[in-house]
């Protein structure tokens, strides 16, 4: 903001300079003509007196109109001032609320992170399928999908991303496996129920990451999600029993 202007202007100065001037013209004149001054008639003396303070008149009109518009151009920069620092504190409000905004969001999809991680862990124990491997007596049974060392491991190291990671890997092994060798598969506990609510959990991560600006959005996006969604999905359909 401006700071207020201190002592006169300089129309002020001017103006007083000007009349200065002026009244030693007209006082230079009057003593010139003091012998023809003091006989004249009163009106003469008072046309004189008119003439020589119109200018004057004049004068300070012309200052008073000066010192009106530069009080309203001041008034004018002060309320552009006011108005610049309002909009920086508006600005300044609209910052911080959009800051804890996508704090609020950021705490939300790390809490969404650590239980789709502590599912993905939990469930994936449960589910499983086996097909036959090899050949007469040499034949193996393969089991898929339920040994899950690694998953657990960064999960009981807070690693929750890495953990969602690496289930999501073999989540789409498993689907590729299982839609390979299905005919060959004899056992099956897939619960298609189970997959299906971690893939709605993966959905609802997916969409809090896609909210502009958030924190950890690009790290969620980067995770691979909806393959994952798709393959528990498609993994869910394939199984042989409900």
């Amino acid at each position: 903001m401006n700071s207020k202007r201190t002592g006169w202007p300089l129309a002020i100065w001017l103006g007083l300079v000007l009349t200065a001037v002026w009244l030693l013209g007209v006082g230079f004149v009057c003593w010139r003509q003091w012998t023809d001054l003091v006989s004249a008639l009163p009106n003469n003396i008072g046309d004189f007196a008119a003439g020589a303070t119109a200018p004057l008149a004049f004068l300070w009109l012309v200052v008073a109109v000066f010192l009106q518009m530069q009080e309203l151009r001041d008034q004018r920069n002060e309320s552009r001032a006011l108005r610049e620092e309002w909009e920086k504190q508006t600005s300044l409000r609209e910052r911080e609320d959009e800051f804890r905004r996508r704090e609020h969001l950021a705490e939300g999809i790390e809490m969404e992170i650590q239980l789709l991680a502590r599912d993905l862990s939990r469930t994936l124990k449960d589910e499983c399928f086996a097909y036959k491997r090899g050949n007469g007596d040499r034949k193996e049974y393969v089991y898929v999908l339920c040994d899950r060392p690694l998953v657990d491991t960064l999960v009981d190291r807070g690693d929750y991303l890495g953990a969602i990671m690496a289930a999501g890997r073999q989540i789409s092994d498993a689907a590729a496996t299982l839609d390979r060798r299905r005919t060959e598969v004899v056992e099956d506990k897939i619960d298609s129920g189970s997959l299906q609510a971690l893939s709605e959990r993966i959905q609802k991560l997916i969409i809090q990451s896609d909210i502009p600006h958030a924190r950890l959005s690009r790290q969620v996006r980067g995770l691979g999600l909806h393959q994952m969604r798709d393959d528990l999905i498609r993994l869910s359909k394939l199984g042989l029993s409900a």
